[in-house]
């Protein structure tokens, strides 16, 4: 397939690498900035470039589409590319609002093509073996203490290349996190409540917020979320029945009371594995004339509790 790329920032070069190991053509890549978009264009090897979005949805020739501009971009360009009928994977967050995400997914029912979220957690080894415990009655439950933190004191991201946009703590790295929490669960409701930390100085955002979760038959938890710290989060305890289950997402090992469970042996802050993993699913789906795993429609429980998280944070700020 001849893929369009929107966007060309350092998620955009993973999939690159994977969608050219899958097989797939890197036909063209949009971005904003010309001489980034061409720079970017030269090191992974697209055959075309530019900053025409509109002039690049309209080629006849391109296949699917992959969204990793920045985030309050991407309802717009989902929109355009969903417009053109086109299969398109979008990249996390899906949006910066449950409001947008409805309408993207509004948009894909009408276009009737496969429209993935890149939820990429999903396809991680560790939570994958979490939920076929959870979901086979191996693990029964009580309590889940999450905790998902990134440096970002400054506004680069995790290369140390600086943005021209600001991360998000709550859609962004807080999308990962609640998606991760209730699937891995197997819940689509959940009950939340919020603290969150004043906004950065600078950034104007917040950098550090504390969830605390209950769901429908009484699993409790918390998720630790914070942009301030100095080490990278990335973890969580499951307190069950059964066992008590340290997962550490960032190696791929689960640690239960008798020793490790499973050890991935991940090494690299985005797994190339992991990344190849979906961007396959998305690729199958259009070639199987299947919905992807996940569509927008799977992840919007979880946006649906983040919009409870913003939705405190606005009244906090203008109280």
């Amino acid at each position: 397939m001849n893929v369009l790329m929107v966007g060309s920032g350092s998620i955009a070069g993973f999939h690159a690498r994977a969608i050219r190991e899958l097989g797939h053509s890197l036909y063209s890549v949009v971005g904003r900035r010309a001489a980034q978009v061409a720079e970017f264009a030269g090191e992974t090897g697209f055959s075309a470039h530019g900053i025409d979005l509109d002039a690049a949805l309209d080629d006849p020739a391109v296949d699917a589409v992959v969204i990793t501009s920045p985030s309050d971009f991407h309802r717009r360009h989902a929109e355009s590319s969903l417009g053109r009928r086109l299969p398109t994977l979008l990249e996390i967050p899906v949006a910066t609002s449950l409001r947008d995400a409805l309408a993207i997914e509004s948009a894909q029912r009408v276009a009737g093509v496969p429209v993935m979220a890149a939820h990429t957690r999903r396809f991680h080894p560790a939570m994958q073996h979490l939920r076929a415990l959870i979901s086979d009655g191996a693990l029964t439950v009580h309590q889940v203490a999450q905790r998902y933190g990134f440096i970002r004191r400054k506004n680069v991201n995790w290369v140390g290349y600086e943005r021209s946009w600001t991360d998000n703590l709550i859609w962004h790295h807080g999308g990962h996190a609640i998606d991760a929490w209730m699937w891995v669960l197997g819940v689509t409701e959940v009950e939340i409540s919020s603290r969150l930390g004043p906004p950065h100085h600078h950034l104007g955002i917040p950098m550090d917020i504390a969830l605390a979760l209950e769901t429908a038959d009484g699993v409790v938890g918390t998720i630790t979320l914070s942009y301030n710290t100095h080490q990278p989060l990335d973890d969580a305890i499951f307190i069950g029945e059964e066992d008590t289950i340290h997962a550490n997402y960032a190696t791929g090992t689960l640690v239960g009371k008798d020793g490790v469970i499973m050890d991935a042996g991940m090494t690299e802050v985005v797994p190339h594995s992991v990344i190849t993993a979906q961007d396959r699913e998305f690729f199958d789906a259009i070639s199987d004339g299947r919905d992807p795993d996940p569509t927008i429609a799977d992840v919007l429980p979880g946006l649906r509790a983040l919009q409870v998280v913003q939705d405190e944070y606005d009244r906090r700020q203008s109280s």
